[in-house]
């Protein structure tokens, strides 16, 4: 395809657009002004061929998920928006999780029943900014679909009710109000707090509306019904309203609802929530569209909103695609703008760890956050210094204070992401600013790369990481001595020795660059032999263990890459290929493993991989020279966004076995009866095995404490970017990875990427490998491979 100048002033013709680049780009703000709204706007011309009044980027609705059979869903699709946000159940209308910072619901809100008999739902779909579910009860069918206010403390639900049948349905609808929401200041860690059951009251105001209290705290929560309750029950708590709607023959009938929570008045929570449902249409709406503000934000520059702003992708691959504007998603289902700064990418949500931003899981993702809201990510790393490195894994942005245990990972990821910051802006300023603890930030990063000495076992030349809670949390051979972490500390002492070139400092630059060659030779020794591609850890006695896991293969390929030898290199590929990938996704630790029977968390362990672990590994095969290979396992890992946007991970399901075959079998049987997934194939949500295939992995969601979103997904738009494209700037130029290397048969591009100093650029995939452009000039001069 090619770009091609304004042609036409007929609005319908597919080349009407702005004219000429230098007036789209003339500056940040004029730069992607509709870039999200108008393909002219973003690309300075019209793609020849397509509708220019269509933008380059895929709606919210398209990214929707697949209509899921809910009783195969283990963990159910959340609805997000802002303020915080709620998790659906099995039940065709209840919610559960909901979290408001500071607030907390403990149970489950809103359960239906008809008739006397519980309703659950047959189908559920995903959508960014909703989630809906089915069910059919004798002549009526049911479809309900709940919505959490923009930025606001609010659950909107929506219950519609056809009649199939040949005369008039007057169902019994007995809607649950258990409400139990607390009002909890203070830290939040990982385990959201919530109330228990009891001691929430529930009245009626009116027979449109119920109160619940807190006899803990000055909370309310206020339902209110479009329909008027044909009868309530408060004798045992949590009440219960009834409602018995006539619904004709052939006919629809809808009901209203809406959920306030807050601190104020119980007479004020009652009154925003029937405000709510007389401009239900309009708040209901307003939810869909600043949703869909927001996202079109994230590709404007000068946006008013975030800090800065991302590319846009125009491609006709579909899953790179979907791997690209799903990360953006996943960015924003569990950004907050209700925390100490005015926007928080919380690492996870709705259930739990809702308030807290992991430095770890952020690191993966660094790239994008310094392009989207590089000012954000300034605040981050300073709060990380300021409340000590060592003092826990992440910061808990309603008392700005770290919490949980420390996670040895901590110095590699706040220099990874300091390091991506400088890269990507050129701020080298910044460098010379105080941070934490009476230093600078290059001070901080200094420290960060050679913090494994304090860690030093001297007996064996390499930095003991501790024990099974200060790494994977769940290997249990993977303890430490671990190469992954002490290949990363060769890596950081390079780059911050090429940090230092670049500031004239020539002695330090040799005097890191030595160190960091010095270490490297230790670190080889943990290969663990030829046609082998795994590595050794060393425990304090001297004794060394095979661990055959991916955040080694992740963290070596990736990060050491240039200490490797051809033949490691094609080891490591091939281990990759045949232990740990399986065709649809992967698993985190080899069957072979000899811990693999007893470490199956469905994140860390042998039955599924948290889901920055392939986006890495996919990175790390072109690392070792295998874009092909790269290219083969983006696209499959797309797969999994089937049921929705990124979560915390996904678990390897034996079809044949009960539900949640890995819980209910033992490790052993379940081992065995997976042995040979290596095989299998994902093509939505059961698996179409092509070439008849007996061995269908089905991937889900676990419902095994991981959380349902998680923007550890936004790593796969971090590889699109950084390797698929080849992004990789040096603070001063636009440095392209292996431009001369095509992505297999790859074709697209990035447009308006910005780079250090502030210029954009196009970035162009094609058959003859990468190329990158500044955005001036003629219109014609833009073209796209």
């Amino acid at each position: 395809m090619s770009l091609v100048a304004p042609a036409s002033s007929d609005p319908k013709a597919p080349t009407v657009c702005p004219t000429g680049v230098d007036s789209a780009f003339a500056s940040t703000e004029s730069l992607g002004k509709g870039i999200a709204k108008d393909a002219c706007g973003a690309l300075g011309g019209c793609l020849v061929g397509t509708d220019c009044r269509r933008s380059p980027v895929p709606s919210l609705d398209d990214l929707a998920g697949e209509w899921q059979t809910v009783e195969e869903v283990y963990n159910h699709p959340s609805a997000e928006g802002f303020w915080g946000g709620i998790a659906t159940t099995s039940n065709l209308l209840s919610f559960t999780s909901g979290t408001f910072p500071p607030f907390s619901q403990g149970g489950e809100s809103a359960a239906l029943q008809l008739d006397g008999e519980d309703v659950n739902a047959t189908s559920a779909k995903w959508y960014p900014y909703q989630v809906v579910r089915t069910a059919a009860v004798g002549t009526v069918n049911i479809t309900s679909t709940v919505r959490v206010g923009f930025e606001k403390n609010l659950v909107m639900l929506r219950l519609e009710m056809e009649n199939t049948g040949d005369s008039n349905a007057n169902p019994a609808l007995s809607i649950n109000l258990a409400s139990d929401w607390r009002f909890q200041p203070g830290s939040w860690p990982w385990t959201t707090p919530r109330p228990d059951q009891g001691g929430f009251p529930t009245s009626f105001p009116d027979n449109t509306t119920a109160l619940t209290t807190d006899s803990q705290s000055s909370t309310s929560s206020a339902f209110a019904f479009s329909m008027g309750t044909s009868s309530t029950n408060t004798s045992k708590q949590p009440g219960v309203a009834i409602i018995t709607p006539t619904i004709p023959a052939h006919g629809n009938v809808t009901l209203l609802m809406t959920l306030a929570v807050g601190n104020q008045s119980s007479t004020s929570t009652v009154k925003i929530a029937k405000d709510a449902l007389t401009n239900f249409t309009s708040v209901w709406d307003e939810s869909q569209s600043q949703w869909s503000q927001r996202y079109q934000d994230v590709f404007t520059p000068g946006n008013g909103f975030f800090s800065g702003s991302l590319p846009v992708l125009v491609t006709d691959d579909a899953e790179i695609s979907a791997l690209w504007y799903q990360s953006v998603i996943s960015i924003l289902m569990t950004m907050r703008t209700n925390l100490r700064f005015p926007r928080v990418y919380a690492t996870v949500g709705p259930d739990e760890g809702t308030t807290i931003v992991y430095a770890w899981d952020t690191s993966l993702w660094s790239g994008l956050l310094a392009l989207l809201d590089p000012d954000f990510l300034k605040e981050q790393v300073s709060l990380f210094l300021k409340g000590g490195v060592y003092s826990g894994y992440a910061v808990d942005y309603l008392s700005e204070g770290l919490v949980g245990p420390w996670y040895s990972a901590n110095d590699l990821a706040i220099f990874t992401t300091m390091l991506r910051y400088v890269n990507m802006t050129g701020d080298y300023a910044w460098l010379k600013l105080p941070a934490g603890q009476g230093s600078t930030n290059l001070a901080q990063m200094e420290a960060r790369a050679t913090y494994w000495k304090t860690l030093l076992n001297p007996t064996f030349g390499l930095a003991d990481y501790g024990k099974l809670s200060n790494l994977l949390e769940e290997v249990v051979t993977y303890v430490n001595m671990v190469p992954s972490l002490n290949a990363a500390n060769v890596w950081m002492m390079d780059e911050f020795s090429s940090l230092l070139q670049a500031m004239k400092n020539t002695t330090g630059a040799s005097t890191f660059a030595s160190m960091a060659q010095n270490l490297s030779a230790t670190v080889l020794s943990l290969y663990a032999g030829p046609g082998t591609g795994y590595w050794l850890t060393t425990y304090p006695d001297g004794t060394r263990q095979a661990v055959k896991h991916v955040y080694d293969f992740d963290t070596i390929s990736v990060y050491f890459t240039k200490y490797l030898n051809e033949s490691i290199k094609s080891d490591m590929l091939s281990f990759m290929h045949h232990d740990l990938y399986t065709g649809p996704w992967m698993r985190a630790l080899s069957l072979s493993d000899l811990a693999a029977n007893v470490s199956m968390r469905p994140d860390h362990g042998s039955n599924g991989a948290y889901a920055a672990w392939p986006a890495l590994a996919a990175a790390g095969a072109s690392r070792l020279g295998d874009y092909n290979g790269m290219m083969t396992y983006l696209k499959a890992f797309s797969g999994v966004l089937a049921e929705s946007t990124w979560a915390q991970c996904y678990q390897l399901i034996d079809p044949a076995g009960p539900a949640s075959a890995s819980a209910a079998e033992s490790t052993a049987q379940w081992a065995a009866s997976v042995s040979d997934f290596s095989g299998s194939y994902f093509g939505g949500k059961n698996g179409t095995a092509p070439g008849g295939l007996k061995n269908q992995a089905r991937i889900s969601l676990p419902d095994q404490g991981e959380t349902f979103n998680e923007n550890n997904g936004a790593s796969f738009g971090d590889v699109v970017l950084t390797y698929v494209f080849g992004w990789n700037p040096d603070g001063t130029n636009p440095v392209l990875r292996d431009p001369s290397t095509p992505r297999g048969t790859f074709s697209g591009s990035m447009v308006g990427v910005r780079g250090p100093g502030g210029t954009y650029h196009q970035i162009d995939v094609g058959t003859q490998g990468v190329t990158v452009k500044d955005m001036k000039g003629p219109a014609q001069t833009l073209a796209i491979s």
